[in-house]
């Protein structure tokens, strides 16, 4: 054989090593099994979409407030009162039930829940929770324009 043939001979050789090592090192790592994630996604929309929602409270005129205009009237008035005399606080922690214990029903794949809305290093505004668990996945955002946050924990 020829110089150059005997390098091209080599090259191939040296491809289908190299191919092979690749499938095995490709099987090996499909195999090994996947981390479970510390996060629970549908609580991570149900938070971005939260502050959003409209809340069936009027402060002046027609117009209802969304779920975020009602926690910093909350935070900041809790004596103030919504347009039908409820208070401003009675209504968020109705809403705030209303929407967590629809969106997580306690049932065959959600077997609990905690729900805060808290500023680090104080006691939080708002505490809902259910179920009985120990292992809770879930997720956080923080509210804007405020040093509060909203977290969702969850137990499947």
């Amino acid at each position: 054989m020829k110089r150059g043939q005997e390098e091209i001979v080599g090259f191939a050789v040296l491809l289908v090593v190299l191919a092979i090592v690749g499938v095995i090192l490709l099987g090996m790592y499909l195999r090994s099994p996947v981390p479970e994630s510390s996060t629970f996604p549908e609580g991570g929309s149900f938070l971005d979409a939260l502050p959003q929602v409209t809340s069936s409270c009027a402060l002046t005129g027609d117009r209802l407030i969304s779920v975020h205009e009602l926690l910093v009237q909350c935070i900041m008035q809790p004596g103030k009162q919504c347009a039908s005399e409820e208070l401003i606080c009675t209504v968020m922690n109705n809403t705030l039930h209303s929407l967590v214990t629809q969106a997580f029903p306690i049932g065959s794949r959600i077997e609990g829940y905690r729900f805060t809305v808290s500023e680090p290093d104080t006691p939080p505004v708002v505490t809902l929770s259910a179920g009985n668990c120990t292992s809770y996945q879930g997720d956080q955002r923080f509210l804007p324009g405020t040093g509060y946050s909203l977290a969702l924990f969850v137990c499947t």
